[in-house]
């Protein structure tokens, strides 16, 4: 927790009358911000084609000429709720910023549910995609190797949402857009924001949760980032922290924010599986179980094939998924870690997508009252 006391210290420093009485009012805490907004939650599946690029062969599987990308949708409206959003609702009236939501591999759309109709909830359109090749139900096997191609999906998501896809062009805000993903998304997220040929412009924050981030290029941060939240768990077997998220925080500008969640796991962050694995000692026993020999070292499955780069990676010496020796711990419960997550996710867009100065005040004071976060952040 020290480290982050002396580097928002001037930002966040209180502030005192003639008497040298601080006067600032306390921070929000978790509490406080952790709960479900004042809209209804609707939501709408969309099948949609994009017959501009192509899906590669894949196992068996013959290469396809389009791609197929299934997306939930999930929207404020005058019907539903968080935890039974209304299939197909009315749309509230407003303007609402999108949210772009990344799965991981082995994972689908819905695995983030529970956090994408909070902000729903909390006035927000969240778009999630099912990838083509790295969705758990791909055809021919779940695969990396399509990961270059995601972030145009993403962008035809968006494209699709404008164009009135989903009937909500009307309350869309492209111009108040951000991009949140969770382990393969959330390098897919990174590249969809930071990419010099595969950046979308429309991106305005980034949210990548326990990202795969070494293998973004270098040259991805040689321009201005935009502002980002990086979250991950401390004790991540799949996705190592140390490697991964502080190489990514030092080279990101401000404003900037780590929140490292103490013994969190990866498997732990879906909330669609967090109350399956709320009695479970280590929840990346189960994820590593998944992932099996998937991403083999020396195979051309491998993450670093991902990203031929002539400036290199942000981490070119990335331990491979579920390398280290199990910790043989406890890890933080998945129904804390997905509410820790929950209150950040929605704090962080608040605070600066919608320039909302108690969601800046939560995630650079509040959340760092938690004894089980500590939080890193150059505002």
């Amino acid at each position: 927790m020290r480290a982050f006391v002396v580097i928002v210290a001037a930002a966040c420093a209180p502030a005192a009358d003639d008497t040298g009485v601080d006067t600032d009012p306390p921070a929000p805490t978790f509490v406080e911000v952790d709960v479900a907004g004042p809209h209804g939650v609707g939501v709408v599946s969309l099948e949609l084609f994009d017959e501009t690029r192509g899906t590669p062969a894949n196992g068996s599987i013959l290469a396809s000429p389009r791609r197929k990308l299934v997306t939930e949708v999930w929207f404020p409206s005058t019907e539903g709720a968080v935890d039974a959003p209304e299939p197909g609702g009315e749309v509230a009236a407003g303007s609402f910023p999108v949210v772009l939501m990344s799965h991981g591999f082995l994972s689908s759309r819905l695995d983030l549910a529970g956090l994408a109709a909070h902000l729903a909830s909390h006035g927000y359109v969240v778009a999630a995609p099912d990838f083509p090749l790295s969705k758990r139900t791909a055809p021919g096997g779940a695969t990396v190797l399509d990961v270059p191609s995601q972030p145009g999906d993403l962008s035809f998501v968006l494209d699709a949402l404008v164009a009135g896809k989903g009937g909500l062009s009307s309350v869309v805000d492209a111009d108040r857009v951000a991009a949140v993903g969770l382990s393969l998304g959330g390098l897919t997220t990174l590249l969809v924001g930071l990419h010099p040929e595969w950046r979308d412009p429309r991106i305005d924050v980034l949210v990548p949760i326990a990202p795969a981030s070494c293998y973004v290029p270098r040259r991805a941060f040689d321009a201005p980032t935009p502002p980002t939240l990086v979250v991950h768990g401390t004790a991540d077997r799949i996705v190592d922290y140390e490697a991964n998220a502080l190489p990514l925080y030092e080279a990101l500008d401000a404003p900037r924010v780590l929140a490292a969640f103490a013994e969190a796991s990866h498997t732990g962050f879906p909330d669609a599986t967090a109350e399956l694995f709320e009695g479970t000692d280590d929840p990346d026993d189960v994820g590593c179980g998944a992932i099996g020999d998937a991403p083999s070292s020396g195979d051309e499955g491998t993450l670093d094939a991902l990203v031929d780069d002539p400036g290199g990676v942000l981490n070119a010496t990335c331990p491979l998924p579920c390398e280290g020796e199990a910790g043989g711990g406890v890890a933080m419960r998945p129904l804390r870690q997905v509410a820790l997550l929950r209150a950040s996710v929605r704090a962080f867009l608040d605070g600066w997508l919608r320039d909302d100065p108690v969601g800046r005040d939560f995630v650079l004071r509040g959340l760092a009252l938690e004894a089980d976060v500590d939080v890193t952040a150059q505002p």
